[in-house]
């Protein structure tokens, strides 16, 4: 039993000396792994140290070039401020000589300064003005605002242009010499048509009135043989008899003005649709020439103070859609050639002295849409033919003492 003990004993002995060894032996790996790893901790603290030095370094040097430039932005700074107000000072004068600059470099330079601004240039010397007057400038110019202009008329009027160069039209345009209206009038002719004394006026033709300068029909106006539509408010004196050149007027409306008669030779405006001129007491009988102008299709010379009776040939205007004759001081029986104008949607005679009784050719414009009469002084039994009018829908016969209805209509206002 002794003797087992001992063998046990010593294999235990054994085997803890064995592990023992083991153990070393591990111990000893890890030291090397462990020293290793510090050397190569040591290595990378080493390059840290270098990297922040540099960067430090690097730091220091722009600090250094940015109070540099700072430096010497501020003295430019300072320089452009003394100059600054060298060339601000009231006090300073400055004269320049364009007398030995060739005339092709003035143009050249001007044509770069758009439309609204450089005619008051021409204010300078004579020869500026006899440059910016000339054709040749002209062309120029609107060669360089081309793209602008043609964006800017897509609607047919010329104030986009003159609204985006900065300006309004009422001045740019109609203080332009007539070779610049002319020039751009030929180039833009398919996309302008329309004139409107609110932005397109020959504004050195004033009069005054009641301590009010107000502007005059200008014949140069009749000059522009391109137009299409005009429209004039608030002007005074006289349509010129030249208004017959406009051949291409299609639209012709006056409000508020004192134009005096129309001319005659406003039958030489053969594409005219529509003549209007309402709030211009304007006085007289109802214009013969008018009859003459076949191509109507609306007039319009409402509250005015014209007199008389209507012509008896008012039927040859078959095309006209829209007559309005209300607040004048007409008066005599209608004529029965009113029944002639079978494409009429809209008739208006009221506040008149019209006479007689109501011509039963009304009953023959099966358009009429609107037939107003009131305040006149027609007299007898409205015409039963007026039930024909199935496309009405306002008809006032009120305010005519002596007018009587014998059939009922409930549309009828008397």
């Amino acid at each position: 039993m002794d003797n087992r003990l001992v063998l046990l004993l010593e294999r235990i002995q054994s085997d803890i000396a064995l592990v023992k060894g083991q153990q070393n032996s591990e111990f000893a790996v890890l030291n090397s792994r462990l020293s290793r790893l510090e050397s190569t901790l040591e290595n990378a603290l080493v390059k840290v140290d270098t990297t922040t030095a540099a960067i430090t370094s690097h730091t220091e040097s722009l600090q250094k070039q940015l109070s540099s430039t700072h430096f010497r932005t501020s003295s430019r700074l300072n320089t452009l401020s003394s100059q600054l107000r060298i060339v601000t000072n009231s006090y300073q004068k400055f004269h320049t000589s364009l007398n030995n600059t060739p005339e092709e470099i003035i143009t050249q330079i001007f044509s770069w300064i758009d439309s609204c601004q450089v005619f008051k240039f021409r204010r300078l010397n004579r020869r500026v003005d006899s440059i910016l007057t000339t054709a040749h400038f002209a062309v120029l110019n609107q060669t360089k605002f081309d793209t602008i202009i043609r964006e800017d008329l897509h609607d047919g009027s010329l104030e986009g242009f003159f609204t985006v160069l900065g300006k309004g039209i009422s001045k740019a345009f109609a203080l332009a010499p007539s070779s610049f209206q002319t020039v751009f009038a030929r180039r833009y002719r398919p996309l302008l048509k329309t004139l409107s004394n609110s932005f397109d006026w020959d504004f050195t033709d004033m009069r005054k009135d009641d301590s009010e300068w107000r502007p005059v029909f200008s014949k140069s106006l009749c000059e522009r043989d391109w137009i299409e539509e005009l429209s004039i408010f608030n002007v005074q004196g006289p349509i010129p008899k030249e208004i017959g050149r406009l051949t291409l007027l299609k639209y012709f409306q006056i409000s508020v003005s004192e134009v005096g008669a129309i001319p005659a030779d406003i039958s030489g405006c053969v594409n005219l649709r529509h003549f209007g001129i309402s709030e211009c007491q304007f006085k007289g009988g109802f214009p013969q020439e008018i009859t003459g102008l076949v191509t109507l299709t609306s007039l319009n010379l409402c509250n005015n103070q014209l007199e008389g009776s209507l012509p008896i040939d008012l039927g040859v205007l078959r095309n006209l859609v829209d007559l309005d004759l209300c607040q004048n001081q007409f008066s005599g029986t209608l004529p029965e050639s009113i029944g002639n104008l079978v494409n009429l949607e809209y008739l208006d005679l009221s506040i008149n002295h019209f006479t007689g009784a109501v011509p039963e050719t009304l009953g023959n414009l099966i358009l009429l849409q609107n037939l107003v009469m009131k305040q006149n002084d027609f007299t007898g039994s409205l015409p039963l033919v007026l039930l024909q009018l199935i496309a009405l829908e306002e008809c006032d016969f009120r305010d005519n003492p002596h007018l009587d209805c014998n059939f009922d209509w409930p549309l009828l206002k008397i």
